[in-house]
């Protein structure tokens, strides 16, 4: 439920879902996958569509849209974003995303004495720029292995990222990425856990210590 709450929040939340089937098929035997079909429509389609729906409640009980007006505007929202190409100031690149090259400001202004005031829209260096040194072990350990948490950071990874550095767009922005934040969290503290497990850093201290800097 909370993920089709996120859809139907913000659109760009819509990839996970399409990672939770892939990770869901991957993780069952070639006869369980024909029993998991009917399921997983249920789970990551039919249901999150019907919570999109049902949070126009407000739009069908105020007014008298019919669904095929409903429809329309869809795509017209649809249409907006796909060809949208005016120049915005703290847009930004996807490429540059995950080093933070570029923060959105949220509000700016100005006191009488001259002092700036700014809240900026910027993640945790220590989290996400040692995500970025990170990810390459996640891959290597994913090819070598296939172990489960990095399969699942992985895929978060493609669908809630790399589509993003394939828009052309010109208006996509930094903060696109918060709902990858809780998985960079996740590929750290596992790198963290298996760099200490096999050195001579695994005590149980210095694991809290790690756990707690990730």
């Amino acid at each position: 439920l909370p993920i089709c709450l996120a859809v139907s929040t913000k659109w760009i939340v819509a990839p996970a879902l399409a990672g939770m089937i892939v990770l869901t098929f991957l993780d069952a035997d070639r006869t369980a996958r024909r029993s998991l079909v009917r399921p997983v429509l249920v789970a990551f389609v039919l249901t999150p569509l019907a919570v999109y729906v049902a949070s126009y409640t407000g739009t069908w009980v105020a007014t008298d849209t019919t669904p095929l007006e409903w429809v329309h505007r869809q795509l017209d929202i649809l249409e907006f974003h796909r060809d949208l190409a005016a120049p915005h100031a703290f847009a930004s690149r996807a490429i540059g995303w995950p080093l933070m090259i570029r923060p959105v400001p949220y509000f700016t202004a100005t006191r009488p004495d001259g002092q700036a005031l700014e809240i900026l829209a910027v993640g945790n260096p220590a989290l996400w720029w040692s995500f970025v040194v990170a990810l390459p072990v996640l891959l290597v350990s994913w090819w070598r292995e296939r172990h489960r948490t990095v399969e699942v950071v992985l895929a978060a990874w493609l669908v809630l990222y790399v589509p993003w550095v394939l828009v052309l767009r010109n208006q996509i922005f930094f903060y696109y990425l918060t709902p990858f934040v809780p998985f960079m969290a996740l590929g750290l503290v596992w790198c963290l856990r298996e760099a200490t497990r096999r050195t001579r850093f695994g005590r149980p201290d210095f694991r809290a210590l790690l756990a707690s800097f990730a």
